[in-house]
């Protein structure tokens, strides 16, 4: 199942026309569905790849806001790979790449109820050496 669909790619692109010339890359007048469909593949993995360091991938139940994001982040490949991208893209593109991380850092949640955790978390005990830490260790140390 995809993240986002086609009309939050079509908003994301900024409406029909806009869509159009960004994903018509044969120039026959319409968007190219392969291409989209590879693009859109391309970024869900990129995603799935952060994601899975904590969250089971792909999400079963995606929020509208990260469905925008996929949308989001499909067209702004679309433009880069076409040289079509601004420096106000480039930004917006960062401030995505940054909320991605705060997903992958437990700071933000891609939906909601959570999803499930993923197979890639495991949890160990470590043991430490307790000459490291002690009430005469730590003294002065604030």
């Amino acid at each position: 199942m995809a993240y986002a669909t086609t009309d939050q790619i079509k908003d994301a692109a900024g409406g029909a026309l806009a869509y159009v010339q960004v994903f018509d890359w044969d120039g026959d007048g319409t968007a190219d569905t392969t291409v989209i469909a590879r693009l859109q593949a391309e970024v869900e993995a990129w995603l799935d790849g952060y994601l899975g360091t904590r969250f089971g991938v792909p999400l079963a139940d995606p929020s509208g806001a990260f469905a925008a994001l996929v949308a989001d982040e499909v067209v702004f490949k679309a433009r880069s790979r076409r040289n079509l991208v601004t420096e106000d893209h480039r930004k917006l593109h960062e401030e995505r790449v940054a909320w991605v991380k705060d997903l992958a850092g437990g700071r933000a949640v891609p939906s909601d109820p959570q999803p499930a955790k993923s197979s890639t978390v495991r949890s160990a005990w470590v043991s430490r050496d307790d000459d490291d830490v002690s009430r005469e260790g730590l003294k002065g140390a604030w």
